[in-house]
């Protein structure tokens, strides 16, 4: 699998990485929407277990703390298993991939709109 993309990656994250007020303003707009009746529903874009491992170490985001936010708000959690997609450049997926990913979505969003809670 090419992986030309990650390196790019790296640059971008070291110059600009997430901020904990960008974080916290996301929790805050998260906890105000299912306040409002909205129905937040999250999820973590499938990529390559490469690109995770690099966000997760230099993004600037804790997904684990940002998912436990997300449930403790009231928000709903997806989540997808990178390695059932292919990636052409080691962060985007490979045009099948994400026909496949677009279906998984669906199916998924289906089954919490017809089985809320």
């Amino acid at each position: 699998m090419p992986e030309q993309a990650l390196a790019v990656y790296v640059k971008r994250f070291k110059e600009d990485s997430a901020k904990e007020s960008d974080i916290n303003l996301l929790i805050k707009q998260i906890a105000d929407w299912e306040k409002e009746g909205i129905n937040v529903i999250a999820f973590r874009p499938p990529s390559t277990v490469q690109m995770e491992k690099l966000e997760d170490r230099i993004s600037g985001l804790d997904y684990d703390y940002l998912r436990e936010k997300v449930i403790e708000n009231e928000g709903e959690l997806m989540s997808f298993n990178s390695s059932d997609y292919e990636s052409y450049d080691g962060s985007h997926l490979r045009s099948a991939s994400a026909i496949q990913f677009s279906k998984d979505l669906g199916i998924k969003l289906r089954k919490l709109i017809n089985n809320p809670n």
